[in-house]
């Protein structure tokens, strides 16, 4: 449901923010279930991250259900690294390992100032 959803986030956000120092490179990526995009920005806001695919290609990847995506449920978060590429994978044999397609993205460390 949206209310634990959002109750998920804040607690992976607080996790976070209390965690790892705001500075350091991060990789956060998987099944948010967030088609509405409303974690999609408390994260960006609340945790200075960008996401791979939207980075490459203007929007998050569609990526469920897997023989016909409509739905951006899967993401790729990062802060600290440069997105050379991001897509999601497809062909039939990718419907063998789950229901989403899954996104694998081309990243490079930047470097500390």
């Amino acid at each position: 449901f949206e209310r634990e959803r959002r109750q998920q986030v804040f607690q992976l956000i607080s996790h976070i923010q209390h965690n790892i120092p705001a500075g350091a490179p991060l990789i956060m990526a998987g099944d948010f279930n967030d088609w509405r995009r409303k974690s999609h920005h408390m994260l960006q806001q609340s945790l200075a991250l960008h996401e791979a695919h939207e980075l490459v290609h203007g929007r998050c990847a569609d990526t469920f259900p897997a023989f016909c995506p409509i739905l951006s449920m899967d993401r790729i978060y990062l802060r600290g690294f440069q997105v050379e590429d991001c897509d999601s994978m497809t062909g039939n044999h990718w419907r063998d390992f789950s229901d989403h397609r899954a996104l694998v993205a081309n990243v490079t460390l930047t470097p500390a100032c």
